[in-house]
């Protein structure tokens, strides 16, 4: 059956009822009504749609689809589990109506619920009493989320696992709250999971408890991108980005969404200022990416347009970028005067690196990335400034101010803190250090954050 052979009707009329009728419309089905438990709501109207209790709905509609409407994840299972316990068929549930936000990226095939069934239990276990129910639906290419649990005993934790198509486990999901939703234990047994990186090469997702298995098989429309999708365990930024969204009461999957589409933007706006200021135009541009990390703007820069060698200090996240982006890489220094490249480059690009360094060593990094230009090349670089610090409120004595504190746990927050340095102080340092003024300064402009993009013009030949 067609999903749209069967009205809709939505259960929660609240905030995040609009959002989800915009992306419902786009898959060609029409709400009918909302459902909700507040029964001061009922017999009114919202958004245009009649407000009922879903008895009345089973009355009026007999068969429908039904979607939860809240965005935390707490509250969207306790509606399923209402919906369950009131006789709603577990396929007529909708959990989500996440769609991609990138336009070039693979979609999974959109699952809205998949039921899962008891597979190949053995002999001695054909007449265990543990009951499994598991459901879950796939977002998009690189995220699968859902819940599982054993109804008879909620004291059973469900582990759950990806299965590849060669039938290697090869992800557990199960993890604690702190881990963004992956698996925590919501109430009654049940334990909510997301996976998020390469999907491509899934085939099932396998529920397990001492006593049985069950399986929910997945099909795709077309193969997701590895390179969009794949997500280092070790990634700084991609946990700093999700437990932001999770401590602002948002969803695990937007802070996800955030990575992914953030660094996309940031690669396209760099493409575009690229064009904009280089003498030399014409590909292949020499791009050193410099602090890259573990690749969150690297995967999207266009390879038609850019040669890019990716540096970091982490070596795990310089061979991850080897490995999987299949790029050239360098490993950076501490010390800025031991920084050194073989070759020299078009564009030198540093995203929220100087919003971290003291001021023993903001001068010197800046000469170090100076000299790694060919004549006419850009250094292109972010920096907190007075927009930044609206909301940090750091001390600034003479356009500069260090907090020693850092979300990089592995480095010493004496030379790695958050920094502010406003227009007057980085003018000071580009000349004390090497004599150039900025060819272009734009306020809060990577977000609140401000550009900076000084040529090189001093470099009598392109290689050391």
């Amino acid at each position: 059956m067609n999903r749209t052979d069967l009205p809709l009707v939505l259960y929660g009329a609240g905030n995040n009822a609009v959002n989800v009728i915009e992306v419902v419309k786009k898959t060609g089905m029409m709400p009918i009504c909302f459902c909700d438990s507040d029964v001061t709501k009922h017999g009114s109207a919202y958004l245009g749609l009649p407000v009922m209790s879903l008895e009345q709905a089973l009355g009026k509609y007999k068969d429908f689809y039904i979607c939860a409407t809240p965005d935390i994840i707490d509250v969207k299972y306790e509606i399923v589990k209402y919906l369950l316990e009131h006789g709603i068929n577990i396929e007529r549930i909708l959990i989500n109506f996440d769609i991609d936000r990138y336009s070039d990226c693979h979609l999974v095939e959109f699952s809205s619920v998949i039921h899962s069934k008891i597979t190949d239990v053995s002999e001695d276990k054909k007449n265990a009493t543990t009951k499994i129910e598991a459901y879950t639906h796939i977002v998009s290419y690189n995220r699968i989320q859902g819940w599982a649990w054993c109804p008879n005993d909620p004291s059973i934790k469900v582990q759950v696992a990806l299965i590849d198509s060669n039938g290697c486990r090869f992800a557990v999901t199960i993890a604690d709250r702190q881990a963004c939703f992956s698996g925590n234990s919501v109430g009654d047994g049940c334990y909510c999971f997301v996976f998020y990186g390469y999907l491509g090469n899934v085939s099932q997702i396998l529920f397990s408890t001492p006593e049985i298995e069950c399986t929910a098989y997945i099909s795709y429309s077309q193969p997701p991108d590895p390179v969009f999708a794949l997500i280092h365990p070790d990634d700084m930024m991609f946990h700093y980005t999700v437990d932001a969204f999770i401590r602002c009461m948002k969803p695990f999957g937007d802070g996800v969404d955030f990575y992914f589409s953030s660094g996309k933007s940031y690669a396209k706006t760099l493409e575009k200022l690229c064009l904009e200021h280089l003498v030399k135009k014409e590909p292949p541009i020499n791009l050193l990416e410099f602090a890259s990390g573990y690749g969150r703007m690297t995967r999207h820069i266009d390879k038609s347009i850019f040669n890019v060698t990716a540096t970091d200090i982490y070596p795990e996240a310089i061979s991850f970028i080897k490995d999987q982006f299949c790029l050239d890489t360098l490993l950076s220094t501490v010390n800025a005067h031991s920084f050194f490249t073989p070759s020299r480059y078009d564009v030198v690009f540093a995203l929220s690196f100087f919003t971290h360094m003291p001021d023993s060593t903001f001068g010197d990094w800046l000469a170090a990335l100076y000299k790694c230009l060919r004549n006419n090349g850009l250094l292109i670089f972010s920096t907190h400034g007075k927009k930044s610090n609206l909301s940090a409120k750091i001390p600034v004595v003479d356009g500069f101010g260090f907090l020693p504190q850092s979300e990089q746990k592995a480095l010493n927050t004496a030379e790695y803190g958050i920094t502010v340095s406003e227009l007057p102080y980085v003018v000071r340092a580009l000349m004390d250090k090497i004599g150039e003024y900025p060819i272009l300064f734009s306020e809060a402009f990577w977000g609140h954050q401000d550009l900076y993009i000084v040529r090189n013009t001093k470099a009598d030949n392109d290689e050391y």
